[in-house]
């Protein structure tokens, strides 16, 4: 569960950060379909491992109804649910950094 979720983040953040993030192109609209192809190819594949959640915020809410709709503890999924997210979210801003300033690098050598 917890290699979907750092992977599926990661997979989703270095895609939006690649198609929309660089610069302002004039084929938003494709880049947008990227993005939500690519959020469609995460929740399918993830669906069956981890419940595809993706998203720290979800998670926290449904355990929170949960909790309040069974009076049960349904907390224990928390940290699973919000550390990996935001460890393939900074996975992906390193990547997408790093391969950026290579490429910056490489240009002013020239």
């Amino acid at each position: 569960q917890i290699i979907f979720e750092v992977f599926g983040c990661f997979l989703l953040v270095y895609t939006h950060l690649n198609l929309i993030g660089k610069k302002k192109s004039e084929s938003l609209s494709i880049n947008a379909l990227g993005v939500g192809l690519t959020l469609t190819a995460c929740i399918l594949m993830g669906e069956t491992i981890s419940n595809a959640i993706l998203n720290p915020a979800i998670s926290i809410g449904s355990s929170i109804i949960h909790y309040l709709a069974v009076f049960g503890s349904s907390f224990e999924n928390i940290p699973l649910y919000t550390v990996s997210p935001v460890a393939g979210a900074t996975f992906a801003f390193l990547l997408y950094w790093y391969s950026n300033n290579q490429e910056e690098t490489k240009g002013k050598v020239k």
